[in-house]
């Protein structure tokens, strides 16, 4: 269970199915890219992460619980934040994107586990996806100096006004 969780290498669990599943966990993560020991833990940083739909903070409580991770508070006002939620714009609610603002906010915070996350959130438009506008909102105003955003789209297929953006955006 949540409360009797720790961080360990080889999370292994059952699924539905009884097929044997191999889960990464935070610990696991430091394992494999090397950074266990180094002392980056993110304390006093900030990590922006773009998104285009709204997540809900428990889940990123959760998922610091499962996993032994400091938990904090999603407010200011009561003591250590790990996560800040923002709007650029209308609140576009929860959409089919919300798995992935929930897996970059939660992995950015088990990478670097005392940092403060901040979630932007865009409403897509006709014209412009809305994590697109989340990064050029973080980038504009200088929100933190790594930038989270996992939305893709291949170079190839994007066009050269969409590949112009992201050149002068990164």
């Amino acid at each position: 269970s949540a409360a009797t969780a720790t961080v360990h290498a080889n999370y292994t669990t059952t699924n539905t199915g009884g097929q044997t599943v191999y889960a990464v966990t935070p610990g696991d993560l430091a394992a494999i890219y090397g950074f266990q020991g180094l002392g980056t833990t993110g304390l006093n940083q900030t990590i922006a992460v773009a998104g285009d739909s709204d997540i809900n903070p428990t889940d990123f409580i959760n998922f610091r619980t499962l996993f032994g991770l400091p938990i904090g508070t999603t407010t200011s006002a009561t003591g250590t934040q790990y996560l800040n939620i923002g709007f650029n714009g209308p609140d576009p609610g929860t959409t089919s994107d919300e798995f992935k603002g929930d897996a970059d906010t939660q992995w950015a915070g088990a990478v670097a586990t005392n940092a403060t996350i901040d979630y932007i959130i865009s409403e897509s438009t006709s014209v412009m996806q809305g994590s697109d506008l989340s990064a050029q909102f973080i980038v504009d105003n200088n929100l933190a100096p790594v930038l989270v955003d996992s939305f893709y789209n291949c170079e190839a297929n994007a066009g050269a006004a969409y590949n112009t953006f992201i050149s002068n955006l990164w």
